[in-house]
């Protein structure tokens, strides 16, 4: 059975609230990541150093669009200090869209990710 689906009125609360879910990076090449049911923004992406590594790190936020190719974006290189950062994004993510974070092969070191989402004016939602 298939879940109605509605749009409603711009000011409806379930377009004003902002959801926010991450996670932990730790190994080597560990992600974070979310995948969008409908049309979202992404507004920001938050990474965190907790535990510092042996070199050097980069972490990668990706963008997988549904049924295209991958659109990559570097944040950042850590290094070895503990610290953290936000990045301001403007990026829609459509149903089925995905966006994670990914870090490098450092497996010492340990990090967060945390993404700030609003779904969409308009776009629709369970009912």
């Amino acid at each position: 059975m298939s879940v109605p689906a509605k749009n409603m009125a711009y000011d409806h609360a379930a377009y004003l609230a902002v959801l926010t879910t991450g996670g932990q990076l730790s190994g080597a090449s560990g992600k974070v990541g979310y995948a969008a049911f409908t049309t979202m923004l992404l507004k920001s992406v938050q990474i965190n150093l907790v535990t510092a590594g042996t070199a050097a790190d980069a972490k990668t936020l990706f963008i997988v669009r549904q049924g295209t190719a991958t659109t990559t974006t570097v944040l950042k290189t850590d290094t070895a200090a503990v610290g953290g950062a936000n990045y301001a994004q403007t990026t829609t993510l459509s149903a089925g869209d995905s966006c994670y974070v990914a870090k490098g092969a450092d497996a010492t070191e340990v990090g967060q990710a945390s993404f700030e989402l609003v779904i969409a004016g308009g776009a629709n939602v369970t009912a």
